[in-house]
């Protein structure tokens, strides 16, 4: 019902459905990375695939953890790294209630990142 406010949760599921099959038959090499069962669908990560949102995520954390360890010329190369990453607004063009928060909070994590990257040079 997340990705389908307006409709019940019955059919919400059923959508879900089409759209994985529909997904899996259109590009196949995501079959082994979506995997759904029962009520949850989970991403599994391929080491031949790479997705901006986890690689930010990665760097922006290894920054804040070089911080914390006083090491501020590594800091800065992850926070560069994590610049680099992210790859502007999340899902532009969709404006469900969840994909607006996520939104937003990617937008202050990027904020964040700019901020120590412009303390540190």
């Amino acid at each position: 019902s997340v990705l389908w406010p307006d409709v019940r949760d019955d059919q919400a599921l059923k959508n879900l459905r089409t759209l994985l099959t529909r997904l899996r038959s259109t590009l196949p090499q995501l079959a082994f990375s979506l995997h759904a069962s029962g009520d949850n669908l989970q991403w599994r990560g391929d080491p031949r695939q790479s997705i901006d949102v986890h690689l930010f995520q990665k760097a922006r954390g290894l920054g804040f953890a070089m911080l914390g360890e006083g090491r501020q010329e590594a800091a800065l190369a992850h926070f560069a790294e994590a610049y680099v990453h992210y790859a502007g607004e999340l899902l532009p063009g969709h404006y469900t209630d969840w994909i607006n928060e996520e939104r937003e909070r990617f937008y202050k994590c990027w904020f964040e990142v700019a901020n120590q990257y412009a303390r540190l040079l």
